[in-house]
């Protein structure tokens, strides 16, 4: 009201619920912040479940996994290289020892060549298990952040509803206790006079 602790006697005396109302504004404006600093925390980490969950279930069948993967193979510039020195000197070693065009020279690069594919292969596969699984790592850590979250804004949830129900409350019954305390205080002044005249 402008008048200082006159005017907020005043403000009390006419609006007996205005400091519940004040109480529940703040614990509005706190839960609010809760849930704007946790929700996209929740929210992501409900988004990883669905992933996290299909992952499992492909490692469930890794023998799927690794046929999907052995079909996205290319030869590495590494292997490429490897497989041109092999099959050189394979030539030159069987031109050498007079064995050019044998079957034992071509036998001997294609193994050499079919021991290097595989090991890139193999190098492939380990690569891509390996990316696989700190991908499934990192979405574990942000599913785990997320249900934390999730628990908090569901306990926070509570305690917001619960203080909002007492402010509701305690400001309906606001009028009563001050008319309580007022009747209170006026009974015990008449009860005072009265008893101070009853002693002259």
């Amino acid at each position: 009201m402008g008048w200082g602790p006159i005017g907020d006697i005043l403000d009390t005396i006419i609006n007996p619920g205005r400091g519940y109302e004040k109480a529940q504004q703040a614990n509005q404006a706190g839960w609010n912040e809760a849930k704007d600093i946790l929700g996209p925390y929740a929210k992501h980490g409900n988004e990883q479940y669905e992933m996290l969950n299909k992952a499992i279930q492909a490692l469930m069948h890794p023998e799927e996994l690794a046929n999907q993967w052995a079909s996205a193979y290319q030869k590495s510039p590494y292997a490429q290289r490897m497989l041109d020195l092999n099959t050189g000197q394979g030539l030159e070693e069987a031109s050498r020892m007079g064995l050019m065009g044998s079957s034992g020279a071509l036998n001997n690069i294609q193994q050499g060549a079919g021991n290097i594919v595989a090991q890139d292969r193999q190098a492939f596969l380990k690569d891509l298990m390996d990316k696989y699984l700190a991908g499934l790592g990192i979405g574990q850590n942000i599913y785990n952040q997320g249900a934390n979250a999730a628990g908090n804004l569901a306990g926070g949830a509570q305690r917001f509803g619960e203080g909002q129900a007492g402010f509701e409350y305690g400001k309906s019954m606001a009028p009563w206790d001050m008319y309580n305390r007022f009747a209170g205080q006026i009974g015990s002044a008449l009860m005072g006079g009265f008893g101070g005249g009853g002693m002259r």
